[in-house]
């Protein structure tokens, strides 16, 4: 915009008021500075010169004043923004008889009545920022308060929004692509000294939201989520900041369940910074309120966490995709399924995951194969081992980022490929990763389910109990014979014995030394597990099983050493 160009910001919804919309407004106000004049309701107790600090213009409409009986009545019969358009359409008059004013902005489409009026007066272009809500009237006049926000935004010249899920309802009402503009929501917080806060001193973890109390944030998800995390991390701490119409709601199932030493609520407070700070990890698992017309429109607050280097939990509703890069800035989690919820927490406040990728001759689909790894959201460490590949999968290997590559001078086979892996993990839970493609890295939530709830130090993934591509017969035969042969020697009732996905607990290999070379590391591993009475899982997975032109590589020789080592490892350690 030209710099001698002025503006008029029309809001309802303007400092000292708080929320999202009015720390939006305010933040464009400060950037056009002197540019600038908003009009703005006035706030009863608020003290006007107080105007005076900014660098912009602010001028107050009294049509918002609900101290005196007809403003009460007024606000009941007509809600606030027709309220607001009612008693300030002849104030706003003054205003642009004194400027020349360029370009007008609304805040919000219910203000875009007045500033349809004020485009018609002064024949100048009219810019207005959605938030989203727009699109979800509910009730019986919803049809009716749709058409009118299509009539609306089709006159205005600009529509501001700050996501893509916005920009999609938009082009679904018919609005020209031509005139919606994405602008993304930033922080500007300053730098400010650490502050120690006694919960974080004794060492306690501490999750935080920070919003409004309503219903679409899903502080209700988070507090029905914490007695299974509370197992793991009793001195765990949920702090709540904002204020809203849900509090009471909130404080009486924390009471219900017994929370009261675990959650905390700390109103509307002027700075958040030490709460982010103090915080492990910022959770607000956001949904969509359908029988409401509610969703989160974007959700600066994790933005604002990620500036303080905080991990984020975030519901996968409407625009916060846009505010959360799932898997990189933030996870996005279903909102509906509190035990995903559960998981992440917990794998989120402490324990990581080291994925051990041994691979020999895997050059057409490694590369697939540690994308959809890294595409997993989970906190987590990639270990790959180059068995001394000679199709140019080293080559492949060395070019991608973010994993630790070791690598072997000779083909020395998988389990001393795993044991080269083994020397190098810092995570709490080892997951075993083929590099063939046949078992999903999606399903690493729920194999490692089990350990993080505290019912097994040991997961395999069972290929029969699961969906599965169907297998060659032979393997078939010799699967099922060396996992009857395991279970009459062990005493067990394993369905999968030979199954790629194992998941373990640090511990288990801490106690156990692995000694195999070749695949006869899955019989080892499974008798010495055993032998320990480590608790054992099984759960079903998804299986995509090769045949021989697509790469497989067992074969039947590689049943005597699993024969051997079942046998052999049942008497010797």
């Amino acid at each position: 915009m030209d710099k001698h160009k002025k503006i008029l910001i029309i809001t309802n919804d303007f400092y000292p008021s708080k929320g999202g919309i009015q720390e939006t407004i305010f933040g464009l106000a400060k950037q056009f500075n002197d540019r600038c004049v908003v009009f703005a309701p006035y706030y009863s107790g608020y003290n006007i010169p107080n105007d005076g600090i900014f660098n912009f213009s602010v001028v107050r409409t009294n049509g918002l004043r609900q101290d005196r009986l007809v403003d009460k009545l007024l606000f009941l019969v007509f809600r606030r923004p027709l309220t607001f358009l009612a008693r300030t359409v002849f104030e706003i008059q003054r205003i642009i008889k004194k400027d020349r004013f360029s370009y007008i902005l609304c805040g919000h489409i219910t203000n875009m009545a007045i500033g349809l009026f004020v485009k018609w007066i002064m024949k100048i272009r009219l810019g207005v920022i959605v938030h989203g809500k727009e699109f979800l009237y509910t009730g019986i006049i919803a049809p009716f308060k749709r058409a009118t926000a299509r009539f609306l935004l089709s006159k205005s010249d600009i529509v501001f929004m700050s996501n893509s899920y916005v920009k999609e309802k938009l082009l679904g009402m018919g609005i020209s692509e031509k005139r919606i503009v994405i602008i993304p929501f930033g922080v500007n917080f300053e730098k400010k000294p650490e502050v120690f806060n006694k919960d974080k001193k004794n060492g306690k973890k501490i999750l935080l939201t920070v919003g409004r109390l309503v219903e679409r944030k899903g502080h209700s998800n988070v507090i029905k989520a914490l007695p299974i995390v509370i197992k793991t991390f009793p001195d765990i701490i949920y702090k709540i900041v904002g204020k809203g119409p849900m509090e009471n709601m909130l404080r009486q199932l924390v009471k219900q369940m017994g929370l009261e030493k675990y959650v905390k609520f700390y109103g509307q407070v002027e700075d958040v910074v030490p709460f982010y700070r103090e915080c492990d990890v910022f959770v607000m698992p956001s949904r969509f309120v359908e029988e409401k017309g509610d969703v989160e429109g974007f959700g600066l607050v994790y933005l604002e966490a990620n500036f303080f280097g905080k991990p984020v939990i975030a519901g996968k509703s409407g625009g916060v995709s846009d505010a959360v890069i799932d898997g990189v800035t933030g996870l996005l989690v279903d909102p509906a399924q509190t035990f995903e919820t559960n998981i992440i927490l917990k794998l989120e406040l402490s324990m990581k995951l080291s994925v051990i990728i041994p691979v020999y001759n895997e050059k057409d689909c490694i590369e697939e194969v540690i994308s959809r790894v890294k595409a997993v959201p989970v906190d987590k460490e990639i270990i790959v081992v180059d068995d001394c590949s000679t199709d140019g999968t080293r080559e492949v290997l060395k070019r991608i980022d973010g994993i630790n590559l070791l690598l072997h001078d000779r083909n020395r086979g998988k389990g001393a490929a795993i044991r080269t892996a083994l020397k190098e993990i810092t995570g709490e839970i080892v997951i075993i990763q083929d590099a063939d493609m046949e078992y999903p890295p999606e399903q690493y939530p729920e194999v490692i389910k089990p350990i993080i709830d505290g019912y097994a130090d040991v997961v395999f993934g069972s290929r029969f109990l699961g969906l599965h591509r169907v297998f060659l017969f032979w393997h078939f035969v010799g699967n099922r014979f060396l996992t009857l042969l395991t279970n009459v020697l062990y005493n067990t009732i394993l369905t999968d014995m030979e199954t790629g996905v194992k998941a373990f607990k640090r511990e288990v290999f801490e106690k156990i030394r692995i000694k195999s070379n070749g695949f006869d590391f899955e019989p080892e591993i499974t008798a010495k597990v055993l032998k320990k009475g480590f608790r054992l899982y099984e759960m079903p997975i998804t299986y995509y099983g090769r045949g021989y032109e697509e790469g497989k590589k067992i074969t039947w020789r590689d049943a005597i050493p699993a024969i051997w080592a079942i046998i052999k490892y049942r008497f010797v350690d």
